[in-house]
């Protein structure tokens, strides 16, 4: 062989291993392969390790399977090998998305501001018409789920969850989240009025 049909060969031996184990898909595939060709093997490979862990021959045990379970167990792995091999070749490669979800555990004693910017996953969030008390204030232990973190934000509304803060709306501006008030509205209304 000359040296380049062996660059080619080391380098189709590496894309073949990347694929193998880079893809849960390939990896269950082995898996399955691997384990019908233990259960083929087994009564070799069990001779084989019995006798390096603990030093006793399969033959001094003095146990045998019946033909019936022989028979079972070489089934099974014929069937195993099958699965991996059709599932290696006609499976699905690319897992499914799930839709976005979010599922939070509010802490016992986090405060009302603390808890919203956690839900914000570090996006920027101004609170327009709090008072620093109000985003002090300690909630109780609860479950969020919601279908993203916009509504995750607006259920922290609920009177189960805030029953001591006033109502507010969530509004998405792009670059930041904006948590403001009712009354902040009404204020902003009053101010550009003139009253």
């Amino acid at each position: 062989m000359d040296q380049v049909d062996k660059r080619k060969l080391k380098k189709t031996a590496a894309e073949v291993w990347k694929l193998i184990h880079g893809s849960l898909h390939y990896r269950f595939a082995r898996y399955l392969v691997g384990g019908g060709v233990l259960l083929l093997a087994g009564p070799p490979l069990l001779h084989v390790v019995l006798i390096h862990l603990f030093g006793i021959a399969v033959d001094q045990i003095g146990y045998e399977l019946s033909p019936f379970w022989d028979n079972a167990i070489k089934w099974v792995g014929i069937a195993l090998i099958a699965t991996g091999i059709f599932t290696f070749f006609f499976g699905e490669r690319q897992p499914t998305l799930l839709d976005d979800s979010f599922d939070f555990t509010i802490p016992d004693g986090w405060s009302f501001g603390d808890v919203m910017r956690t839900i914000a996953r570090g996006r920027v969030l101004s609170f327009d018409g709090f008072t620093d008390e109000e985003l002090a204030t300690p909630l109780a232990e609860r479950e969020l789920i919601a279908k993203n973190m916009i509504e995750a934000l607006g259920l922290m509304r609920s009177d189960e969850i805030t029953p001591t803060l006033p109502s507010f709306d969530v509004h998405d501006e792009g670059s930041q989240i904006i948590i403001r008030r009712h009354d902040a509205d009404e204020e902003e209304n009053s101010k550009a009025s003139g009253r």
